[in-house]
């Protein structure tokens, strides 16, 4: 379950760097304001930061990165070819996925699996 909360929040994060450049994002609100682009940076990289202490709590530090800068190479190549398929689509996966890792959390957290 830690593996697939990890997952999940390492997307987000490559979700909120990708929108956060002004080429790419496809939300006017975030081309045009400065301060949009600065904050989806900063979640981007607390997302990452959260799922590289989720990787690490798994197999201790020494694998934990390992296995984190994997993930973050494949999700950064679902992302990446998403993004140039269909752009429209890779705005559309992101609340699912938002959704899909507060279940993921819930059911961790509590405990009801």
């Amino acid at each position: 379950m830690t593996v697939l909360l990890a997952t999940l929040l390492l997307y987000l994060a490559v979700y909120a760097f990708y929108h956060a450049h002004p080429a790419r994002s496809g939300y006017a609100a975030v081309r045009s304001s400065a301060r949009l682009q600065r904050g989806l940076r900063m979640c981007g990289w607390g997302l990452a930061g959260l799922s590289l202490v989720a990787f690490s709590s798994i197999n201790g530090f020494e694998r934990g990165v390992v296995y984190w800068l994997a993930v973050l190479m494949a999700v950064g190549l679902v992302s990446l070819f998403l993004g140039a398929w269909r752009p429209e689509s890779h705005r559309k996966t992101a609340l699912p996925v938002a959704v899909l890792t507060g279940a993921v959390l819930t059911v961790s957290v509590v405990g009801v699996a």
